[in-house]
C-alpha cells in the first residue's frame, strides 16, 4: 500500500511549488497556533499552574482550550482549496463551530482566572482581547461560508 504522503513528496520533487501548495496555511489558524504556543510558554515561565494542579485548573483549562481551538481551526482551514467548494462548506462550518465552542470555553476560563486573580491582570486582559478577536474572525468566516453555501455550486 502506498503511503498517503508519498504522492505529495513525488510531486514536490517534480514541482517545488506543489509542496508549498500542499502545506498552505490559513492566517487565522496560524494566528491561533502561535497564540497557543505563546500562552503555554508564558504560563510555564510564570508558574501559574502548580505542579499538583489538575487539568481543570482554570489557567490550565485556558491554555488547553486555546490549543484545542488552534487544532480545530487548522483542521478546518489548512486545506488545499480555500475557500472550499460549496459542497464542502457545511463540513468546514461544523469544524469552525467546534473551534468557536472552544473559544467560548477559553473565555469562561479566562473569566475564572480573573475572578481568582491567578495571573497578572495586564497579561490576562491581552489574552482575553486575543480570544475575542479570534472568536470574531471565526464568526466572520462562518458567515462567509454560510453565504457561499446559500449560493450553491460555485
Amino acid at each position: 500500500m502506498e503511503r498517503p504522503g508519498k504522492a505529495v513528496a513525488e510531486e514536490a520533487v517534480n514541482d517545488p511549488g506543489a509542496l508549498a501548495e500542499a502545506r498552505r496555511k490559513h492566517p487565522l489558524a496560524e494566528r491561533a497556533f502561535e497564540f497557543s504556543v505563546r500562552l503555554h510558554k508564558d504560563v510555564d515561565n510564570h508558574g501559574w499552574v502548580p505542579d499538583e494542579a489538575s487539568s481543570e485548573h482554570p489557567v490550565a483549562e485556558l491554555v488547553t482550550t486555546v490549543m484545542q481551538t488552534a487544532a480545530k481551526l487548522a483542521g478546518a482551514l489548512h486545506v488545499k482549496d480555500y475557500p472550499p467548494p460549496a459542497r464542502f462548506c457545511g463540513h468546514t462550518i461544523a469544524r469552525l463551530k467546534r473551534a468557536a465552542g472552544y473559544l467560548n470555553d477559553a473565555q469562561l476560563a479566562a473569566e475564572v482566572c480573573a475572578e481568582q486573580a491567578l495571573t497578572e491582570p495586564a497579561w490576562l486582559a491581552e489574552v482575553r482581547r486575543e480570544i475575542a478577536a479570534l472568536a470574531a474572525e471565526t464568526d466572520r468566516i462562518i458567515g462567509e461560508l454560510r453565504e457561499r453555501l446559500a449560493r450553491g455550486w460555485d
